[in-house]
């Protein structure tokens, strides 16, 4: 019985996590603000929000745990995509990127708390993920496993 009062004090106060994307929805849908979510305009949009995030992996509390997050959601997203399809050639570069993933991350763990005295050592390292996990010719996985 205390726990559902709590609950429900949580709502009422606009506190439950629901509450947050139904603000969301609210500024997407206000008129005030709509040339944001114009077609035009979302590459504005995306280089905004890749700035926000560079200079939180400079200046943030927890630039080891969104670099972490920014290397791992999107190549396990990728991943899974992959063992689904079909084609074994996708399975080979997310498995690649694990490896180097993995590597990296050991090394990390070991020598990171002299590395994170390095300015934008977050911000390299983010870099240096989606280097590994880009789909150009110049995969940094690929790379890597082929010269070590």
């Amino acid at each position: 019985m205390e726990n559902k009062n709590k609950h429900q004090r949580g709502s009422e106060t606009g506190l439950h996590i629901s509450n947050l994307f139904w603000m969301f929805k609210d500024f997407a849908k206000d008129e005030r603000f709509e040339f944001l979510f114009e077609e035009k305009n979302k590459p504005y949009l995306k280089n905004f929000g890749l700035v926000l995030v560079g200079f939180y992996l400079v200046f943030g509390h927890l630039a080891q745990l969104t670099s972490n997050l920014v290397g791992f959601l999107y190549p396990a997203y990728c991943s899974i995509r992959a063992l689904e399809s079909s084609s074994k050639a996708d399975d080979t570069r997310w498995l690649t990127y694990w490896v180097v993933f993995a590597a990296f991350t050991l090394l990390d763990t070991f020598s990171g708390f002299l590395l994170s005295w390095i300015p934008f050592y977050w911000l390299a390292k983010v870099v240096f993920l989606v280097w590994c996990f880009s789909s150009s010719e110049l995969n940094g996985s690929d790379v890597i496993y082929r010269q070590v």
